[in-house]
């Protein structure tokens, strides 16, 4: 995937998909699955750049990815029914930090600059566009899981709801 980042390759290889490769993140393991889920997904328009041809797994370690996949599907299933309600339900300190209206905050001196500036006042209508791609709207409140949803519907519930 690191050579599918490279400009002209990516360029490349939009003429085919709008999906782009995605970069590794080490804090987040889930990033990994994704990485190689996106993989997955849009193999078949990697094989049709020539560009980077030498660079595609061959057929033996493409069914190994794929395998993989399956395999990750199962653990990112389970590692997000552990974060829900009733983890918060038992540890209850959990509860701020993963709940949907949890407060994230990427850049503390922007967030302050922002609340001084309500404080004051009504912001001019430039600097309001300007912050408008970062106002969060509030989050709705989740009933149940999604596969809990589904289940309700007759489709068959996941992995970590039959385990768990």
């Amino acid at each position: 995937m690191a050579a599918l980042r490279t400009i002209n390759i990516r360029a490349a290889l939009r003429e085919y998909t709008p999906l782009s490769p995605l970069r590794p993140n080490a804090t987040r393991w889930s990033a990994t699955f994704e990485m190689v889920a996106g993989y997955v997904r849009c193999c078949d328009e990697i094989k049709r750049v020539d560009a980077i041809f030498d660079h595609i797994p061959k057929a033996a370690t493409h069914r190994r990815i794929v395998a993989l996949v399956e395999d990750l599907r199962v653990f990112q299933c389970v590692t997000l029914k552990l974060q829900l309600e009733t983890l918060a339900l038992r540890f209850p300190a959990t509860k701020v930090k993963l709940s949907a209206t949890a407060p994230i905050v990427l850049c503390p001196t922007f967030e302050a600059a922002a609340l001084i500036n309500e404080e004051v006042g009504q912001l001019p209508s430039c600097e309001l566009k300007a912050i408008k791609h970062v106002e969060m709207s509030a989050a709705p409140a989740i009933s149940g899981s999604k596969s809990k949803q589904l289940d309700d519907k007759g489709v068959q519930e996941d992995f970590a709801t039959s385990v768990l």
